[in-house]
């Protein structure tokens, strides 16, 4: 469907009275798809009339309820639209965080999943974090208020009652020549023509009136007699009979009918009409931002499952536009929803109260902690996922209830359980393979054991647990222990040992045990665990299959009880897309779920391909380009180009252009993780649910649906993407960051780097806070394309942690080409003038004038809204991911990598990680991601490359080091006439030879410095590198050719000072001489300017200097000096200098 022509959910437009307007002009016109069989379909009648519903079909229950993305913030915040979300809306009187559900997550696509379980039966169910909380067990006259006030129900129950009185008609009309049915055609042309004023009247009135199409429509009554009855709205849509699918062309309801629920009750009528009548059983739709959220709720999925040589030919590919699906349920009366609603909620509302009678609340992640049951009760307001969700004890009706680890059955008498549990204890300690299992592992006897087993548990250990009786609250604890045993030596061993086959054997016997107590105990009570062994075999619960659940009869196989995948993702930037594809590539199964494509990072946008693609390292690099043709073009000048006009830059082109290439990158690595049979999905992911043990499962036999009492769940192997529950191995983190922006007055004035990237025009002049790799990158950006630029740093220089000398230069660099350094100055407010330009106050003034204001002020790790905490993976206080060598969390079976970890945030580094992670866990390789020698660049202009040690970090590190340093102007700059130079330096261990550190500062040094990097990291020595033939003419050969030591450090040198003037102020050289100089000797310092070379020798008197001045700069007050170095006149004892 062209669904910029749903407004159905567009209920905050309709508070305004205005009609409202699509997105972008319409793009899918039926009337152009190809339909090579369309001459020979056979045509369904051209027009029905639908009866009134009735009560009679309250038997079955549909699903169809999704997340609204597409929906508006006001709409959501009022849960107003069209819908089943309304159903599920909190009262007016309660906290709009707090939505209290008794009966929810119904799928009307689970006939197929259908699972055999009687009305009394007792489970555990679940919600999707972020969906809601769960009013499980109201008080009786709250639950009688829910039932009868809630929105959907309501206004379904009031549509329903105008239908059987008479003022209220839904009918399907077509072209077919009659009067009355062209003058409702007419009618709902001109309702589409109002509600989408920018789709072409006659691609309307074409789809409308072509008699292949069809319009459902509600009539209105007209009160006049005899008068033509008033169209409210209606759907038009094309059947294709032999496929058996339809296509939605237009959806609109009146302007002045809208948030009446017509829309919801329109769609019922249509999915009836084409199943009884067209035989259709899908319907797919194009639907645009505007409509995806109406489409969701009306139970369409932005999977396509329909095959796609069933339809393709036949709807035409779009784009800009989301291609939805429906399956039409065979059996379900839609139009009688709300009433099979109202049904199931009473009765699932009656077995709470009746069988809910647990009150001690635990907290799961402690009883794994703690031996013996040392857990203690604690209130409901104290558990994380139940206090951020905003539950409350008044809200549930009861003050406390009980959290368990597993789905297993519940148990109404602890002490039956604990009495089973002892048995079955005891049959496994007398066993005669047991022997292996009945005492901890001996890491004298097994040295590596626990560097295999990280997670050992024995009889000895399962038996302390069952005597405190309160470790174990359910069943499928105790069975979870001993299947870890099993498991843990099953994997330490190989299959032809003793101890595996012992392992095999009393794990079969076990089993066997715990089915006969099971028959044993259900025969004496109904209520007690009914048909639930193959969740007590399952290693853990699987809420993704809650649907096929098989009964205590089905021969069921160690193989058929895994997880949905091996490996879930949660992040599809480059460290996850890595990992998830090299998993893959070792057999393993593996998924990732990302939010929407956005070139903006946000809590609801992102896209596939990360920061990097999408915000960072590519989208920056194509701006250097761009901002680099400025200084060619003044670089050309000496080369003899002239221009007869000077060059100009279209800022909306750049943005436009690079926005189109990282649709395509995006593309790309969607292409990348499908070829590796990755399932991408979309959405936000949330880890860990909370398991409520009383719930219950009402079956409706006849049609098989399930009714469920949602509640969230604490699980470290569960991820919830918006509201859609898969189970894994392995969690694997790999969100990134996001930047920062501190928070002072006016930082809503403020933009970051990911905004900087999309501006809708070039900033005439911008402040940049922050003296990183960011704030220079962007510098050189705007000052490249002719912008004003001034940077605000703290500290005296740029690029803390970088190498002091790479610091100096390139800020002086930098300063010659025109950026403005204002050093050692804190931001503290923005203030916006009247004329739209910004004031930065610092805490040493205010500078005005700005037409931007950009923060580099570093990241900071995504992992807010994760659920983390509730899962117990341990944060840093930055928020960053806290793991070890392997990139493991806290919790086993949590990983991360990537910049969320904050190591080293680089996208090569989280590729690394990515891989060695996957060799970790689907390869039996332990890969521990290397961080040493990791070559980096600064995109700055100059950039900087660099790999290894700086010479701060090698002299704490070796002490003894040698330092070659060169500053030359280039080669290019001779002809330019422009100040451009260029600064290498090598750090050498004066022991051995090794070169610790390569550091660059010029053209094209991002480029030379990744060969560097292989040298540094294999280890190479000065004397490989001097034996090396270097490239001419190149700047790179200077690395191979630098003979001399500009410097020496030794440890144990002594510093003493010589005053001297850069730019006007006196600084002293602190001069390192090594212990022992002989009084007298003399010292040659050279001051380095990129134009001239001053020399000057003086003496040493009784370890003092005399003060000695550079006369220029004494004089004049205004010499920038690059660099000062000196030397004694003994050519043994050249010295340090800083």
């Amino acid at each position: 469907m062209d669904s910029h022509s749903s407004h159905l959910n567009a209920a905050n437009r309709s508070r305004s009275s205005q009609p409202p307007s699509p997105s972008h002009s319409a793009s899918a016109s039926s009337s152009l798809h190809k339909r090579k069989l369309a001459a020979s379909e056979d045509h369904a009648p051209p027009s029905t009339s639908f009866p009134p519903s009735s009560n009679d079909d309250l038997e079955s229950l549909s699903a169809a309820r999704g997340a609204d993305s597409g929906s508006d913030p006001e709409e959501s915040e009022y849960a107003v639209h069209d819908g089943y979300e309304e159903d599920f809306a909190p009262e007016p009187d309660q906290d709009s965080s707090i939505r209290t559900f008794t009966a929810a997550r119904l799928d009307v696509n689970g006939s197929s999943r259908n699972a055999k379980i009687k009305t009394e039966e007792i489970s555990t169910v679940e919600l999707g974090a972020g969906t809601g909380t769960a009013g499980a067990i109201a008080p009786k006259d709250e639950a009688a208020k829910i039932l009868t006030c809630g929105a959907y129900i309501a206004r379904e129950e009031a549509l329903r009652r105008e239908e059987e009185a008479g003022r209220l008609k839904f009918v399907c009309y077509s072209n077919d020549g009659v009067d009355d049915h062209m003058m409702c055609l007419i009618g709902l042309k001109n309702i589409f023509a109002r509600q989408l004023p920018n789709m072409p009247k006659e691609y309307i009135v074409r789809l409308l009136m072509d008699r292949k199409h069809k319009s459902v429509m509600v009539l209105r009554k007209n009160e006049v007699e005899g008068g033509i009855p008033l169209v409210v709205g209606g759907i038009t849509y094309r059947p294709y009979h032999r496929q058996r699918f339809g296509e939605i062309a237009f959806c609109a309801i009146s302007a002045d009918e809208q948030v009446k629920g017509y829309g919801t009750r329109l769609m019922n009528h249509l999915k009836e009409h084409a199943r009884d009548v067209d035989g259709l059983t899908h319907f797919l739709t194009y639907a645009d931002n505007n409509a995806v959220g109406y489409f969701l709720k009306q139970s369409f999925t932005k999977e396509i499952y329909l095959e796609k040589d069933v339809w393709h030919g036949y709807i035409k590919d779009y784009d800009g536009v989301l291609l939805m699906e429906c399956r039409i349920d065979p059996k379900l009366k839609y139009t009688n929803l709300s009433s099979m609603i109202s049904k199931q909620r009473k009765a699932i509302d009656e077995m709470i109260r009746e069988l809910s009678n647990c009150q001690n609340v635990y907290q799961v992640a402690e009883f794994q902690k703690k031996e013996g049951g040392s857990s203690k009760n604690i209130r409901v307001e104290d558990i994380p996922g139940l206090r951020d969700a905003g539950w409350t004890p008044d809200q549930w009706g009861h003050t406390r209830y009980t959290l368990f680890s597993g789905s297993g059955d519940s148990v109404t008498k602890q002490k039956q359980l604990n009495a089973l549990i002892r048995g079955l204890l005891k049959t496994m300690q007398d066993h005669s393979d047991a022997w292996p299992f009945k005492e901890p592992v001996d890491p004298l006897d097994v040295p590596d054991y626990y560097e295999f087993i990280k997670d050992p548990i024995d009889l000895k250990t399962i038996g302390k647990r069952v005597e405190s009786e309160q470790y174990y609250m359910t069943l499928d604890m105790f069975v979870a222990d001993t299947r870890r045993m099993f498991n843990n030596c099953r994997t330490y061993n190989s299959p032809d040992t003793v101890y595996y086959r012992c392992a095999t054997k009393l794990q079969a016997h076990f089993f066997s045990k715990v089915q006969a107590a099971l028959q044993s105990e259900n025969s004496q009570s109904q209520s007690i665990y009914h048909h639930r062994l193959t969740l007590l075999s399952n290693h853990r619960y699987n809420p993704s299959r809650r649907f096929s659940l098989r009964s205590q009869n089905d021969n069921v196989a160690d193989s058929d009880l895994r997880y949905d995948f091996d490996l879930f993702t949660v992040g599809a930037g480059s460290g996850g897309v890595r990992a998830s594809r090299f998993a893959t590539s070792f057999g393993a199964s593996a998924a990732v779920c990302e939010l929407p494509f956005s070139t903006i990072s946000s809590d609801t946008a992102g896209g596939v391909g990360g920061t990097c693609v999408l915000r960072g390292c590519v989208p920056k690099k194509l701006l250097v380009y761009a901002s680099k043709y400025t200084h060619e073009f003044e670089d050309s000048h000496g080369f003899g180009w002239k221009y007869d006009t000077d060059p100009s830059h279209d800022w909306t082109t750049l943005i436009a252009n690079k926005n189109a290439e990282l649709q395509r990158l995006t593309g790309i690595y969607k292409n990348i993780l499908n070829n590796a049979n990755v399932k991408l999905i979309e959405g936000r992911g949330k880890v860990g649910l909370i398991i409520v043990h009383h719930a219950s499962m009402y079956y409706l036999e006849e049609y098989g649906f399930l009714s469920l009492v949602c509640v969230q769940v604490i699980d470290p192997h569960t991820v919830d993407v918006d509201g859609r529950i898969y189970t894994t191995r392995n969690i694997l983190i790999a969100v990134g960051g996001r930047p920062f922006i501190p928070d002072i007055p006016g930082r809503e004035f403020a933009i970051d780097s990911d905004a900087a990237l999309d501006l809708p025009s070039k900033p005439k002049k911008i402040a940049i806070v922050g003296g990183g790799y960011i704030a220079l990158e962007f510098a050189g950006i705007f000052n490249g394309l002719s912008s004003e630029v001034h940077v605000f740093i703290r500290q005296k220089k740029v690029l803390r942690g970088f190498d002091e000398d790479v610091r100096d230069f390139v800020g002086e660099q930098m300063s010659l080409r025109g950026i403005e350094f204002h050093t050692e100055e804190s931001p503290e407010a923005i203030i916006k003038s009247g004329d739209g330009s910004f004031s930065l106050k610092t805490s040493k003034g205010t500078v005005d004038g700005f037409s931007h204001v950009m923060f580099a002020t570093g990241r900071k790790p995504n992992t807010k809204n994760l659920g983390l905490e509730n899962v117990g993976v341990k944060l840093a206080k930055n928020g960053a991911i806290e793991v070890d060598e392997y990139s493991r969390t806290s919790v086993p079976s949590i990983w991360a990598v990537g910049d969320v970890t904050d190591r080293i945030n680089l996208t090569p580094v989280a590729l690394m990680e990515g891989g060695a992670l996957a060799k970790t866990l689907f390869q039996n390789e332990p890969t521990k991601p290397d961080h040493r020698a990791v070559p980096c660049a600064v995109f700055s202009q100059p950039p900087i490359g660099t790999v290894g040690l700086t010479e701060e970090q090698a002299i704490e590190q070796y002490g003894d080091i040698d330092v070659f340093t060169s500053n030359f102007k280039p080669l290019k700059a001779t002809l330019s006439g422009l100040p451009d130079r260029v600064f290498m330096k090598l750090i050498v261990c004066a022991n051995t030879d090794k070169v610790l550190g390569v550091h660059m500062c010029g053209e094209d040094s991002p480029e030379i410095i990744q060969g560097f990097g292989v040298a540094v990291k294999a280890g190479l020595t000065k004397a490989d590198f001097d034996a090396t033939v270097g490239v001419h003419p190149t700047a790179a050969e200077e690395f191979v050719t630098m003979r001399t030591p500009t410097r020496k450090i030794r440890k144990g040198s002594s510093e003493m000072g010589v005053p001297y003037f850069i730019s006007g102020e006196r600084q002293v050289l602190r001069l390192k001489q090594l212990q022992g100089s002989r009084e007298g000797c003399k010292i040659r310092l050279d001051l380095h300017h990129w134009s001239f070379l001053t020399r000057r020798t003086i003496s040493i008197k009784s370890q003092r200097f005399y003060q000695w001045r550079c006369h220029k700069a004494h004089n004049h007050g205004a010499k920038l000096f690059d660099r000062v170095t000196y030397s004694t006149c003994r050519p043994d004892s050249q010295e340090s200098l800083y």
